[in-house]
């Protein structure tokens, strides 16, 4: 206080006369307003750049996707610093197969806002879609860092970690992101798809039952459900899956594939080879035909050694 006033005492010597006092409270009030206009230049930045964002997102949602990404354009030339424009922009370059450009707007948000976790999933996201396993994981993992209730990227890390043969790490992840959204049906598909694979037959007709009684268009989650039901020797119940899809997956090579398998247990050995020749035809170099030829193969060879010997 003491020094505060010795300060007052000096100034009124200095500004004795009026104008000299007047002109002191001007020079303060100048830079007074000169604060508030550059404070008031960045509030009024922010506020056009969420206008922008608003007016974006409405040309989102009216599928103006053009539109949409000129206004963010715009909306960040005004703010370089708002994560979310960056995020949408992004957005808007995945949707239209730009996945170089994607990428570098889902970085510039996570480097707006470190801690911004929808566009660490959505970088993850575009990882995935070139195929950059390791980074994707990074990346989905970070976003789950950051909110751990973000369902969409605890679903996209179990499809990262499905694609690199980390089956139980995606099976972890998968269930949390049913857990925080039990609508999510890509989920429930890929969780009934990896407990087919391993053979557990009771988890994954469980999920793929969900799954169909959610999206009943899934129609080729039968086939595996007949498959199911081979594997559990009820022919019966395959005989249906299998018949139910037939009129509309008939070019489908995994459908003949289980119907060769279905005719061979019931020891008619035409149409299994008729069924099995399907396979060969619709899918000639993939990994079902090598599948049939080493099975045809194998019967061969059985019948040869099964041949009576001859007494000649």
């Amino acid at each position: 206080m003491l020094s505060n006033g010795l300060s007052l005492l000096k100034i009124r010597k200095v500004f004795t006369r009026p104008d000299q006092i007047a002109a002191l409270l001007l020079f303060v009030l100048l830079i007074g307003l000169g604060f508030m206009a550059w404070q008031w230049r960045y509030q009024a930045r922010v506020i056009l750049s969420n206008l922008g964002y608003g007016l974006a997102s409405y040309y989102l949602a009216t599928n103006q996707v053009a539109t949409a990404a000129n206004v963010l354009q715009t909306s960040l030339d005004i703010n370089l610093e708002s994560a979310r424009a960056y995020n949408d922009l992004g957005y808007i370059y995945y949707r239209r197969g730009r996945p170089h450009e994607a990428w570098s707007a889902f970085v510039q948000a996570t480097e707006a806002d470190p801690t911004f976790s929808t566009a660490y999933n959505n970088l993850g996201l575009s990882y995935l879609q070139t195929g950059q396993l390791d980074p994707a994981r990074q990346a989905l993992q970070q976003a789950i860092t950051f909110n751990p209730e973000n369902a969409s990227a605890w679903l996209n890390l179990g499809i990262g970690e499905q694609r690199a043969g980390r089956s139980q790490e995606a099976i972890r992840a998968y269930r949390s992101a049913l857990r925080l959204d039990p609508r999510l049906t890509v989920a429930q598909v890929n969780l009934g798809l990896i407990y087919f694979a391993e053979g557990n037959f009771v988890e994954a007709e469980q999920y793929l039952t969900t799954s169909l009684q959610s999206q009943p268009n899934l129609s080729r989650l039968r086939i595996f459900r007949g498959a199911i039901a081979l594997h559990q020797g009820d022919q019966d119940r395959a005989w249906q899956e299998f018949q139910a899809v037939q009129p509309d997956l008939d070019h489908d090579p995994l459908l003949h594939f289980y119907l060769g398998l279905w005719y061979e247990m019931a020891e008619m050995q035409e149409p299994a080879q008729e069924e099995f020749n399907k396979v060969l035809a619709l899918n000639p170099n993939g990994e079902l035909a090598v599948l049939v030829q080493s099975h045809l193969t194998v019967l061969t060879m059985s019948k040869v050694d099964n041949k009576p010997l001859s007494t000649e």
